[in-house]
């Protein structure tokens, strides 16, 4: 609602844009997070200017920022579920667990797969492999990858002396990528 910028104005914006996801995908972050902070400038409330900034940034190991920026994707999404994935992800990597599990929780309804692994990888940092083991087997289930839940199964497996198991897991985890880098649907893998 309200006004907008003319379309036409603002074609400098989507090649920046453009040029900072080729730079995303040549893993060149340091590179991308002036253009994002450019179009953010320019557009502050381009979600997808916010959410990737805050990627390179994690990936840059430039934690408080990334959540900065996280923070500010969030709040133009009106907190959309896989947003605040990223975000409990990046939290947990700053062992901040009980806001990991708040942004996971947000999650919940629309990405559960994603959500559950990150449930069950909070749960393995406080040590109840209980709930990891639960969280991780309701990711397992759920729509979407299974590689990354996987993984947090056998992690799970192994930090609890299972370690048959554990090479099970990770080897029905090798036979899913394989099947999914042979399909060329596939679009990516979130672990």
């Amino acid at each position: 609602d309200g006004d907008h910028p003319d379309p036409k104005t603002r074609i400098h914006v989507l090649d920046k844009l453009v040029r900072a996801m080729q730079l995303v995908s040549s893993e060149r972050y340091a590179e991308a997070v002036p253009l994002f902070q450019e179009i953010a400038a320019i557009n502050p409330r381009m979600l997808d200017a916010w959410e990737t900034m805050g990627q390179c940034l994690q990936r840059l190991g430039r934690r408080e920022e990334a959540l900065a920026a996280f923070e500010r994707a969030m709040a133009i999404s009106g907190g959309v579920g896989h947003v605040a994935i990223q975000v409990g992800g990046l939290l947990l990597e700053m062992d901040r667990l009980e806001q990991a599990r708040a942004h996971a929780e947000l999650g919940l309804d629309t990405s559960p797969a994603l959500a559950n692994n990150l449930l069950a990888k909070i749960a393995i940092a406080h040590k109840d492999f209980a709930e990891a083991e639960r969280q991780a087997r309701l990711a397992t289930a759920g729509r979407g990858s299974r590689v990354g839940p996987l993984v947090t199964l056998a992690t799970i497996q192994s930090e609890t002396g299972r370690l048959q198991e554990a090479l099970a897991t990770t080897d029905t985890a090798l036979a899913d990528l394989a099947r999914m880098e042979g399909d060329s649907k596939w679009m990516g893998v979130y672990l």
